[in-house]
This record gives C-alpha cells, structure tokens and sequence, in this order.
C-alpha cells in the first residue's frame, strides 16, 4: 500500500522493537495499534515522547476508548485511524 507510493515500511508486532528500531534510524512517520504484545503502543508514544523522538505518531485501532485517545492526545497524537481505513484516507494522514 504505502509502498507503492514510494514510502519505506519497517514492520513490527511489539513495541519494543519498534522503539529499538526508531532510536537507532530516521523514521517519518509511525503509525501504532494500541494493543500490541510487551509494550502498548501508548507506551511506546510515551517512551518515543520521553527521548524526544520528533517523529509524526498515527494511532490505529479498531477500538479506542475516549480515555484512552486523550491519553494520547495529551502525548501529542493528533492523528487516529480506525481499523480498517479507506486507503486513501491512509495515504492523507501520512503524507499530511
């Protein structure tokens, strides 16, 4: 999908090293589910804001509750994505 627009994607199934990995390169964008395994992705947001990583955070679910989206929004996310998304809608919240 993002591929094919010319985008690199590194993919992982656990926090830990998606942080490993955006500490040591140059990441754009991640895009995180909150419930992933080890470490949540509000975890991950709060460590990433903690070193203060510059990188644009877009959060996926397909469910959030409102507590939980504050939290986040209170960490800076100002983009979220419910699963699943229309492509298109994709490709706006990561090349916006």
């Amino acid at each position: 999908l993002l591929t094919n627009r010319g985008h690199y994607i590194a993919c992982f199934n656990d926090g830990k090293p998606a942080l490993q990995a955006i500490v040591s390169a140059s990441y754009d964008v991640l895009i995180t589910d909150n419930d992933m395994p080890h470490m949540t992705g509000l975890e991950l947001v709060r460590e990433l804001r903690r070193i203060k990583s510059p990188i644009k955070i877009i959060v996926t679910s397909g469910y959030l509750e409102l507590e939980m989206e504050e939290q986040y929004r209170e960490l800076g996310v100002r983009v979220f994505l419910p699963k699943p998304s229309p492509d298109e809608k994709v490709f706006r919240a990561v090349e916006g």
